[in-house]
């Protein structure tokens, strides 16, 4: 039996100009981002186009807030008005831009710096603008955040690559906490689960959890690329295709 295509089991199929960076589903809307720079939002009934944008790529991260497009692309961070798709504002980030998170009208992004001499990251910044771009504060790290999330607190909490490997918590006016797990393995990806939670991915296969039940499980020895929550515990993909 053969096995059918994602096309044919599609609704509608739409084009960006280069590679497809990410998608987005929120309400009645679609957003996808490209490599080349582009931004686009189509109808999720119809698959119209309602809008499209473009910067200078490729396109990171989108956060979606109070009617604008937030949008992390090359070294900067963008403004969109979402009904629209009219560039509101751009700030330049420092290196590398990577997340973006935003939540009543409070703009959290990272930026990382890579060394081509050691083949690694060795440096980033954590930055909280208003959302009429005023930078209000920054974080500079050693590690680059693999994952990037809203807390309930009002801060943010980063999963964290090597040296220190572990995550930190942010808030506004304070200095970046430090926690450790019980592995010393890098964080390579996370989602936020229910009830508050973080799941955090780790490159030795196991997935911690983060916030009211703490702890770290392991079914593979296989470097965590994608993980998902849901009501009753997690979905988590792997490297090497499990």
């Amino acid at each position: 039996m053969s096995k059918p295509s994602l096309e044919s089991l599609a609704s509608f199929v739409r084009d960006l100009d280069s590679k497809c960076t990410l998608a987005r589903l929120s309400e009645n809307h679609i957003f996808a981002g490209s490599h080349g720079g582009e931004l686009c939002c189509w109808s999720a009934e119809s698959g119209d186009l309602r809008w499209r944008a473009e910067v200078s790529g490729p396109i990171s991260d989108i956060a979606i807030d109070a009617g604008r497009i937030y949008a992390t692309a090359s070294a900067s961070l963008h403004a969109f008005d979402a009904e629209s798709g009219q560039l509101l504002w751009s700030r330049e980030l420092e290196g590398g831009s990577d997340f973006v998170q935003a939540w009543s009208g409070v703009v959290w992004a990272s930026s990382s710096v890579y060394e081509l001499e050691i083949d690694d990251f060795i440096e980033a910044t954590i930055w909280r603008f208003d959302d009429s771009g005023e930078q209000l504060e920054r974080w500079t790290i050693n590690e680059r955040p693999w994952h990037f999330g809203l807390h309930e607190d009002g801060g943010v909490l980063l999963g964290l690559g090597r040296p220190r490997c572990g995550f930190l918590r942010i808030q506004p006016g304070e200095k970046a906490e430090h926690f450790e797990f019980a592995t010393d393995s890098p964080v390579t990806c996370g989602a936020c689960g229910s009830a508050g939670r973080f799941l955090l991915g780790h490159s030795d296969g196991s997935i911690s959890s983060v916030g009211t039940d703490e702890g770290i499980e392991q079914y593979v020895e296989s470097l965590v690329t994608t993980i998902a929550g849901t009501d009753s515990g997690f979905i988590s993909g792997h490297e090497d295709g499990s």
